[in-house]
């Protein structure tokens, strides 16, 4: 057997890139070429460094040591050392030449040339990475399409964007790329992952990925948008509990912000710096408040627990003072003037 009839045996096939990177054709084999072109780059300007610094490491001949500078620099630069340093400098521009094409392709003909988008748009590639970024919809409580608080829509040109049904309800909800982060972030968060990305893809086994990327939240989408209608002009927050079993119905904090006012960062640090309203903190959340008559309930509870339920408290026209010098509780048909003085009358009369 010859050395031909050897080769016409020899299966070719297994030597094509898509075999030697793995099954996964579509995502292995750009991301196996790309990290063998970074090899070579850094292999081919290793090589030159090497070079180039061995020039100056030359060994000396005997006659070349008491020989004048002048004389010494002719002597190394011969017509074949030129020729040499000459086709370095010439394959250096064009390893910079082909790799600045590369620079291109990778991060500017995305955006500006439109014949690339045209075709990337077409390959199959870009568009299962596209679709594996996709976040699902977030509905609210009812699961139903109408319901929907996020969702995606198709632009004028095609483009597929991420929209939202109550972008100044929902902002604090839903949240931003920037700052606190709201239901958007938390319920379609990754992993950090800094692993280069085709290494990553190269040496990762693909797992099928859940299809089923749907939220369905507590948030009642109607009430919402009522309780936000409520605080329109005022500055506090509302929040909405099932006592039940504690589902957020809803939850509002004003001022607001339009979610696509906050998609860039110059538009957000302006949104920031509004200290006076300051549209950016959520008030049901982040903002602490005298409990006021919310801690009724833990006074009831108080005088059941020491059995003063029954308990009857007299009224008096000066208001009721716990201690001689502290501030007087006055009943609701009475009022306490910033002088300190009590008008009104008690509610049942008032005791002497």
């Amino acid at each position: 057997m010859n050395f031909l009839t050897l080769l016409t045996l020899i299966d070719w096939g297994k030597l094509r890139p898509e075999y030697l990177f793995g099954g996964q054709v579509l995502e292995r084999t750009p991301a196996g070429l790309s990290i063998l072109y970074i090899i070579g780059i850094g292999v081919l300007l290793g090589f030159l460094v090497i070079t180039f610094f061995d020039n100056f490491r030359r060994p000396k001949f005997l006659f070349e040591l008491n020989l004048p500078r002048e004389v010494k620099r002719k002597l190394t630069q011969t017509v074949a050392n030129r020729s040499v340093r000459l086709w370095q400098f010439v394959f250096i521009g064009l390893a910079f030449t082909v790799f600045s094409f590369q620079v291109y392709w990778t991060y500017f003909a995305d955006e500006s040339n439109e014949q690339f988008q045209a075709l990337a748009y077409k390959d199959l590639r870009s568009r299962r990475t596209t679709a594996a970024n996709l976040r699902g919809w977030m509905l609210d409580r009812t699961g139903t399409l109408g319901g929907a608080l996020a969702y995606y829509k198709l632009d004028s040109d095609g483009d597929i964007s991420r929209a939202f049904a109550l972008e100044k309800e929902m902002a604090h909800l839903l949240g931003t790329e920037r700052g606190t982060p709201g239901l958007e972030r938390t319920l379609y968060r990754k992993k950090a992952n800094l692993t280069p990305e085709a290494w990553e893809v190269l040496t990762t086994i693909k797992r099928k990925e859940d299809e089923q990327k749907d939220v369905r939240v507590t948030i009642d989408r109607d009430l919402q948008a009522f309780i936000a209608r409520q605080l329109d002009g005022k500055k506090g927050a509302v929040v909405v509990l099932n006592p039940q079993n504690g589902d957020i119905l809803g939850m509002y904090s004003n001022p607001s912000f339009n979610l696509s006012e906050a998609q860039n960062l110059e538009d957000y640090l302006k949104l920031e710096g509004n200290k006076r309203d300051k549209p950016l903190l959520n008030r049901a959340t982040r903002e602490f408040y005298a409990p006021g008559s919310t801690f009724k309930t833990f006074t009831m509870m108080s005088a059941f627990r020491a059995g003063k339920q029954n308990a009857v408290f007299a009224s008096y026209a000066g208001g009721f003072k716990p201690t001689r010098n502290s501030r007087p509780i006055v009943d609701a048909t009475q009022k306490l003037l910033p002088d300190g003085t009590v008008t009104g009358v008690c509610d049942g009369g008032c005791q002497e």
